[in-house]
């Protein structure tokens, strides 16, 4: 939508028309629409991506498809870490790493990588060096991107996960130990001087409740 033409007649008059067969004199681009796996893209021109917790999609449409609906599922792929204890999607993490052979780095509008070789349609003997020199520069970009989305995810998601764990481990280390190294026989004295105050107090009251029962007989007889 950021893309649109503009017709103006610099002697005389000029009517335009759109699609609809209307006066107008700007047509203004419209971005792709699309819902993948039940979640709205976001969309500049032809360039659809996605991020949500299960899927993260960036991919290119062809001008072939026009304003014909057009369906795919997306049913798996990249790589799925486990970050915590419990095996659910909460708890899981998938990543994927994009094609970098040298048909894939590059695009349709510069070329791919492998247009450069010897008899391609970018090779350096047939005199294509800005062609080159655009397809490389792309490469260069795609793989920087790639290097960086792979770096982020080891530091921010693996390491932090990878920290919170051993710091997890050590107070449990800790706390096993504080137990494995109590004071038996410290211990066994209080729980046998517990047991001492409990059976004496239980024979005082026995005692006391005795008495009263003892006179009430006595006035009785």
């Amino acid at each position: 939508s950021k893309s649109y033409v503009s017709v103006e007649a610099k002697r005389g008059s000029l009517t335009t028309l759109n699609m609809a067969n209307t006066v107008a004199t700007r047509a203004t681009g419209v971005d792709a629409v699309a819902t993948i796996n039940g979640a709205l893209t976001v969309a500049d021109g032809l360039h659809i991506m996605l991020n949500t917790a299960t899927l993260d999609l960036e991919l290119t449409l062809k001008n072939t498809v026009g304003t014909t609906a057009t369906t795919f599922n997306v049913t798996g792929g990249g790589a799925k870490f486990q970050l915590g204890p419990q095996v659910n999607s909460a708890q899981q993490i998938s990543l994927g790493v994009q094609s970098v052979a040298g048909t894939s780095l590059g695009d349709s509008d510069v070329g791919f990588l492998s247009d450069i070789v010897s008899g391609g349609p970018a090779s350096l003997r047939n005199g294509s060096m800005t062609s080159a020199s655009k397809i490389i520069e792309r490469s260069i970009n795609q793989v920087s991107v790639l290097r960086g989305r792979l770096g982020a995810f080891e530091k921010n998601t693996l390491e932090t996960n990878v920290n919170s764990l051993q710091m997890a481990l050590e107070n449990v280390t800790q706390s096993e130990s504080n137990i494995r190294d109590a004071d038996f026989a410290a211990e066994t004295s209080n729980l046998t001087r517990a047991q001492i105050l409990t059976q004496a107090g239980t024979s005082v009251l026995a005692t006391a409740n005795s008495t009263p029962q003892s006179v009430l007989k006595l006035l009785g007889g």
